[in-house]
């Protein structure tokens, strides 16, 4: 318990702990208890206020270090909370100059420096003698009083049902001040808490972090064309999220990796996942992590890997990879992408508090320019090779009855033919393409479209698994022997060389 931890350290006597949160408020509030508890009083400064109840001289962060030495050396017992230090940390050498200064007055004595700040953005030299602790988002019993006390202040009984803990579980992952305004607003909309208004909210929340997109995956396995093996697998591993599962000591899978050419359907695989487990799925993409100023993309990685694991469980999903590991280890690799890398593996590895219910996804392109220890730290890594003709049968059922047409009307074994080397996403675009060439001969009177429009879309039109033919061949070659085939394999017939007209 993060209260327990912070307590244990201020016993210790340590001399700087630095605490991650935006959460300025909850933080007193804690600290406050800690204080009671051991008998020492709390002094906040701010940038505009200074030490409290002091001279506001002290706004000035080297007269406020000059209280927090006189309390130190002559037997005070007070916890000093600095708000808004690392903004002038980087910026005024004397602050860093003050905080070294003090580290061994504060070692020998009962006060504690503790310093509250979004970002661990602090000069090096200071990082052997500041202990760095994140603050973890409230939890349900956090939240409940914040609920509880806006139902009563808006005359609503507050209800003690199912429903009710489902929406305390729904506000999980957010600040106190997130969840307070979600439920005010739900409260004015609809005099009552409204799941849906909940949900959508907390999504809405979640998005304005720019880090992460965060929402309830509406598709489903049925969706997904073939990859029969990995279906097979993600069915048997859904039980090991349920409570007699984890009694009888099966533990909930760490993380599934899904390599393949673009197009094979290794996102919507991910999104479905999602959906059968019945859980939310956290789109975390490299282009919201990398940032322009130093140490602002570990602290967005940190930030969001905090808040998966706050709204566990729910499967965290890594699109991609490349964008994030690629040449990590190669020459042309940089020291935020190794630090981030290095993050994401500890983690992976480690497991905090609440992120062992969280089930990476996580999917490359191109597996080439990946770490091999990436993939040691999931249960399985999938090859998801090109739909073989069985599946590309249903991938074509799937996207003709998509665009509201009956697929048993169409002559799929051609169909499948003429599509050998196409990847699902080339076969989705293959139908759009045929209904907008049908509709261009006559668009006051568009005829039916038959299985030979499909058949001639397909002339002159080349598929990755050709223009890209030497690049997939080395891929499909670490698939073979790197991972698991989530194709059932089949034996292709010759690629139908003309259209066949009907």
């Amino acid at each position: 318990m993060f209260k327990d931890e912070l307590s244990t350290l201020i016993r210790a006597r340590y001399p700087f702990v630095w605490l991650r949160t935006t959460e300025e408020g909850r933080v007193l509030r804690i600290v406050k208890d800690i204080a009671k508890e051991q008998g020492k009083t709390v002094m906040a400064w701010s940038a505009t206020t200074g030490l409290a109840g002091q001279d506001p001289v002290t706004a000035i962060p080297v007269e406020a270090f000059k209280l927090v030495r006189e309390e130190a050396t002559k037997g005070g017992k007070v916890l000093f909370v600095f708000l808004d230090l690392h903004t002038a940390l980087n910026r005024d050498t004397s602050v860093y100059r003050g905080l070294k200064d003090l580290y061994v007055p504060l070692k020998a004595s009962k006060c504690t420096v503790l310093i509250v700040s979004p970002e661990t953005k602090t000069v090096p030299e200071l990082d052997t003698l500041i202990s760095f602790l994140d603050v973890p988002l409230p939890t349900k019993d956090e939240i409940r009083p914040i609920v509880e006390d806006l139902m009563r202040s808006a005359a609503i009984p507050v209800p003690e049902n199912g429903a009710f803990y489902k929406a305390l579980e729904n506000l999980q992952g957010l600040t106190e001040a997130q969840a307070e305004n979600v439920v005010a607003r739900s409260i004015v909309a609809h005099k009552a808490l409204n799941l849906t208004e909940l949900v959508k909210e907390k999504e809405a929340a979640i998005r304005a972090s720019g880090v992460l997109q965060f929402y309830q995956s509406m598709e489903t396995m049925a969706s997904v064309g073939g990859l029969d093996r990995l279906k097979a697998y993600i069915t048997k591993r859904a039980l090991a999220f349920t409570p007699r599962a984890q009694a009888f000591g099966v533990r909930p899978p760490k993380g599934v990796f899904l390599a393949g050419p673009p197009g094979t359907g290794k996102t919507l695989t991910a999104k479905a996942m999602a959906s059968f487990l019945g859980y939310p799925l956290a789109w975390l993409e490299a282009s919201r992590i990398f940032g322009q100023f130093v140490g602002q993309s570990e602290n967005q990685l940190a930030s969001a890997l905090k808040v998966v694991a706050a709204n566990a469980p729910c499967v965290l999903f890594i699109d991609e990879a490349e964008k994030f590991f690629a040449g990590v280890t190669g020459p042309s690799s940089s020291d935020v992408t190794a630090k981030l890398a290095g993050m994401f593996l500890t983690w992976m590895q480690e497991r905090p508090a609440g992120a062992d219910k969280v089930l990476v996804v996580m999917t490359a392109n191109n597996v080439l320019s990946l770490p091999p220890e990436l993939f040691s730290r999931f249960d399985a890594t999938f090859w998801v090779n090109l739909p073989n003709t069985k599946e590309r049968k249903e991938i074509l059922a799937i996207h003709i009855a998509k665009v509201k047409r009956d697929p048993t009307k169409f002559d799929l074994d051609v169909l499948a033919s003429v599509t050998a080397g196409y990847s699902g996403r080339e076969i989705e675009k293959l139908v759009a393409e045929t209904l907008y060439t049908v509709m261009a001969e006559n668009p006051e009177d568009p005829r039916e479209v038959t299985t030979n429009d499909i058949v001639r879309e397909t002339v002159g039109v080349k598929p990755l698994s050709e223009s890209r033919k030497a690049d997939l061949d080395k891929l499909r070659e670490w698939g073979t022997n790197n991972a698991i085939p989530a194709n059932e394999p089949m034996v292709e017939g010759a690629k139908a060389s003309r259209p066949i007209e009907y």
